[in-house]
C-alpha cells in the first residue's frame, strides 16, 4: 500500500508524492475560503449578487450534503486513515 500524506489543516489525505493529488487536496479547500470571503463581501458591500452568490453555495452544500447521506456509499477499503 502506497503511503499516504494529509494536509494539516482539514486532514484531506492524498497519496505520498502525488504531486496531483496535493494539488487536488489543496483545491478542496476552495469551498471553505470562497465561503468566508463571501461571507465578509456580503457583510461589507450588501450587494444583492454576493448575497445570490453567497446563497447559492450554501444551497449547494447543502444539497450535496443531503445527498451524501441519502445515498450513504460506503468509502472504497485502504482509503480510511
Amino acid at each position: 500500500m502506497v503511503g499516504v500524506e494529509s494536509v494539516g489543516l482539514t486532514h484531506v489525505m492524498f497519496p505520498a508524492g502525488d504531486r496531483l493529488g496535493e494539488f487536488l487536496a489543496f483545491m478542496s479547500l476552495v469551498p471553505i475560503f470562497l465561503v468566508v470571503s463571501l461571507g465578509t463581501a456580503c457583510f461589507v458591500r450588501r450587494d444583492l449578487s454576493n448575497f445570490a452568490f453567497f446563497f447559492g453555495i450554501v444551497a449547494n452544500e447543502f444539497l450535496s450534503y443531503m445527498l451524501k447521506h441519502y445515498f450513504r456509499h460506503e468509502r472504497p477499503v485502504g482509503t480510511c486513515g
